[in-house]
């Protein structure tokens, strides 16, 4: 299984050779809702945490398979809605819900890594050029549209973003019929393979 982390464009060469590390001190760009500094998040889909730069989104492809389980847990947004936990609470109790980081994943399509992710696990890298407004409209903010309707119904629409994510990264080769889009016209997107 792959997931994905945003990031702006130029740290995508430091990060193919050094992998991805935790903010630890740097401040969170997420300032109302700060993430933990000692986790790398990752999500399913590439279209909203991301390193949305004007008119480009880069992205980084993470290998699950490669990655130390017992360092993955859920998310603070899932402890929130799933167990009513308070977020701030929710950021401090992370480790107690280990074993759900699947079920976030699968219902949220976010989770946390605890640590840093060697350059061996990552696949590949995106930047995803957003600068044709036929694109962003029937690409991005179609998926965003999808994206923002609430985490009970993306756990059932959450197919199509999946879907949209892994035709950007070249894992399939059609679009879901809710993304309006030439699947052939890849013009917009630049692949670079690092493992």
């Amino acid at each position: 299984m792959f997931a994905y982390h945003g990031t702006k464009s130029d740290r995508l060469d430091n990060i193919r050779v050094d992998g991805l590390v935790p903010r630890g001190v740097k401040p969170t760009q997420w300032t109302e809702m700060p993430s933990r500094p000692d986790l790398v998040y990752l999500t399913t889909y590439c279209h909203f945490f991301h390193g949305y730069e004007g008119h480009a989104i880069s992205v980084v492809e993470i290998d699950m398979d490669l990655l130390d389980e017992s360092l993955l847990l859920p998310d603070e947004d899932y402890l929130h809605q799933v167990h009513k936990i308070p977020l701030e609470e929710a950021r401090k109790r992370l480790e107690e819900f280990h074993d759900e980081w699947e079920a976030c994943l699968r219902q949220f399509g976010t989770c946390g890594y605890m640590g840093s992710i060697l350059p061996t696990c990552i696949t590949q890298t995106c930047r995803i050029d957003l600068s044709s407004m036929k694109f962003q409209q029937n690409w991005y903010w179609r998926s965003l549209g999808i994206m923002e309707t609430g985490s009970s119904e993306f756990q059932t629409k959450g197919q199509i973003i999946r879907d949209s994510t892994e035709w950007v990264f070249g894992h399939r080769s059609d679009l879901p019929a809710e993304i309006q889009w030439n699947a052939s016209d890849r013009s917009p997107i630049t692949l670079t393979r690092v493992n």
